[in-house]
This record gives C-alpha cells, sequence and structure tokens, in this order.
C-alpha cells in the first residue's frame, strides 16, 4: 500500500441556496424529527489535519463491530470510531475494483476485488484484508467473479456469485445494463461452503446487494427488488422498486434500508442538525427528495415501510447500531456522509403499507 496525497479529490459543490426551514442551523429540531448530521473528519493522510464535511460518494459502508465504521471508493480508505474521529485513513494501489466490504473485527475486513489483469500477481474474488498489516489473504471459494458480501457474528461470509461474468462496478460506472445471472453463497470460518440462491433458478440482475441480520436471515436487493431469505429457506418479498444499482442496509434486529419503489412521504418530518454551508448545498441538491423529485430509501421495520424523503442521491448506507445509520449522499462534484438518527417514539413514523 502507498500512503501518497488523498487519492480522492473532492470538488466544490454548486452552493445553492438553502430554502427550506428543516435545512436551516438555528430552527429547533421537532422531536419527531428525523435526525441528519453530516460528519466532520479528518481526511488527511501522513500526519497532515484536513477536516472536511464534504467528500466524495461512499459505495462501499460498513460497522466497525465496534461502533464505527469503515468505507471504501475508488482506492481509498477510511476509519471512524464511534465519535465521528479518524482511525484510519489510506489510499491502495489503484489495481483493483472493490464490490463490497464487510467488518469480521474492527481491523479485518471481509473484501470481495477484482484486480486489473495486467497488474503481477493480481488475484480476483474474496480476501480477508488485515487493516493493521496491510495483508490480504484470499478464502477459498468456487467463485471468482463475486460481489457484494456481508459477514455475520460468527465470521461466516454471504457473497454474491456473478458466476464468471464481470462483476459490477461498485460505483456504477462500468456501463453494464444487462442482467447477469447469479447466485447467493456462504463460507464458514471452518471453509464450508453453502448456497442459498442457486444460479440454476435462473436469476439474474444487473447488481446485487446482500446483508444478514443477526438471526441468520440474508436479504438480497437486485435492480428490480428486495427480498428476505430465513434460515430455513423460506423467501418473503419486501419491496418492488428500479434502480440502477441497489442500495441495502440491515440492523441485526432485522430493520432494512432499502431502495424504495414509490414517491417520498413528505409528511416525514427531518432536519439536518449541523453541517457547512457545503454540506446543506449537497443535501438540498441531490438528498432532498422532495426538490429532486426522485426516490430515495424505504425502512422497512417489520410490516411497517416509512419512506426517507432526505435519501435521494444515496451511493451506500449501512448500520451503526440499533437506532443510527449512516448514508453517503451526493456526487463526484460532493458528497456527505451522514449519520440517521430515528424519532425515538415510532409511532411518529408515517405507515404506508
Amino acid at each position: 500500500m502507498s500512503l501518497p496525497g488523498s487519492r480522492r479529490p473532492w470538488l466544490p459543490v454548486s452552493f445553492a441556496v438553502v430554502t427550506l426551514l428543516l435545512l436551516g442551523g438555528c430552527a429547533s429540531v421537532p422531536t419527531a424529527a428525523w435526525r441528519v448530521a453530516p460528519i466532520e473528519y479528518d481526511n488527511g493522510v501522513d500526519g497532515r489535519e484536513d477536516r472536511i464535511d464534504v467528500t466524495y460518494p461512499m459505495a462501499n459502508i460498513t460497522s466497525d463491530t465496534a461502533g464505527g465504521l469503515w468505507t471504501e471508493s475508488a482506492g481509498s480508505w477510511l476509519h471512524l470510531d464511534e465519535n465521528g474521529n479518524t482511525l484510519r485513513r489510506f489510499n491502495a494501489d489503484m489495481f483493483m475494483t472493490v464490490h463490497g466490504i464487510s467488518a469480521v473485527s474492527p481491523t479485518m475486513l471481509a473484501v470481495s476485488r477484482t484486480d486489473r489483469e495486467d497488474v503481477t500477481g493480481s488475484s480476483s474474488g474474496l480476501f480477508l484484508f488485515d487493516t493493521d498489516a496491510g495483508t490480504w489473504d484470499a478464502v477459498d471459494v468456487d467463485s471468482r467473479t463475486t460481489g457484494d458480501v456481508a459477514v455475520d457474528g460468527t465470521g461466516r461470509i454471504v457473497f454474491v456469485d456473478f458466476v464468471g461474468a464481470t462483476a459490477p462496478d461498485a460505483r456504477g460506472s462500468d456501463g453494464v445494463t444487462t442482467p447477469t445471472p447469479f447466485a447467493i453463497r456462504t463460507v464458514d470460518t471452518g471453509g464450508s461452503q453453502t448456497t442459498i440462491v442457486d444460479v440454476t433458478e435462473g436469476l439474474s440482475a444487473t447488481d446485487v446487494a446482500v446483508d444478514i441480520d443477526s438471526a441468520g436471515t440474508t436479504y438480497v436487493s437486485t435492480d428490480r427488488e428486495t427480498y428476505s431469505i430465513r434460515t430455513d429457506g423460506t423467501r418473503a418479498l419486501l419491496g418492488r422498486h428500479s434502480t440502477r444499482r441497489p442500495v441495502l442496509a440491515v440492523s441485526a434486529s432485522g430493520d432494512v434500508l432499502a431502495s424504495s419503489s414509490g414517491s417520498a412521504n413528505t409528511d416525514v418530518q427531518w432536519a439536518m442538525t449541523r453541517g457547512s454551508f457545503a454540506a446543506r448545498a449537497v443535501m438540498t441538491d441531490y438528498g432532498n427528495c422532495t426538490k429532486t423529485g426522485e426516490v430515495g430509501l424505504v425502512l422497512r421495520e417489520g410490516r411497517k415501510a416509512t419512506p426517507l424523503p432526505f435519501t435521494c442521491g444515496v451511493a451506500g448506507a449501512a448500520w451503526i447500531d440499533e437506532s443510527t445509520f449512516v448514508v453517503s449522499i451526493g456526487s463526484e462534484g460532493g458528497a456527505i456522509l451522514s449519520t440517521v438518527t430515528p424519532p425515538q417514539d415510532k409511532e411518529d413514523r408515517p405507515d404506508v403499507r
């Protein structure tokens, strides 16, 4: 790994005038409002402090299992603790495309990647990345074209197998629009492999996201739908949608954050509780579904579904505990990494079943 200057620059966003009261910095926050808080963190390397709250889109985000989070984007790796303090910030050599990351521990990540074929010693597939030692240990699975990954509390890895085809780029920039056959498989710490969704079922998608809850239920989201698969094989359709790249994040208890199919419910109250002028401009230009006219994410808690009108333009998401999740919102011109805290009273969350 190399540690030069910042691999991913961030570019100024347009300083749009923020007209919504809920984006104002002085208005009090209603108790029933969802709280959106852009994270200001130290983006510097080599000991140089560079505190920012407008950065680049982060498609790969995972909890670090200790209240913090890891992100990866175009070779830039970031580790924040539960208070948003930077623990690690480094750049990996740009010989790989990362399709998914999931933490085994705060310093060990399961990573799905595709290496450039012209790189000496290149290898694609699943790896355990020791972020302290900087070492990559290949995980022996019957697939070299892996997609998204998720790790459960036992260390078992759930992953997407694109069955020899090209795995979609995590940032959706590879131009793949033709659905690709896929399977969902697992590998445990002893190397035993299991197939959850077999390729013989004939399923295909332009991209696939996976996650898992503490009960062992696997969640799958494609460009068209999101569904769950219990340990006994029972499947349940959670929702349909249309998106180039699905976003999926599941809490330990099984709350599902996923792409939505309907319009954002404007009755949902929300507020930005902090953020620079530039960060608030990113939210206005990209995250505010009422302004953009786009569809954001939906939170599914059992049979209850709540559209989140502040989650348009989301590149990635992850739960960091049972009450807080993180989203990356924006574009290459500027993005924010924000924590989102729901209202404590679930009665304040409109039900749109």
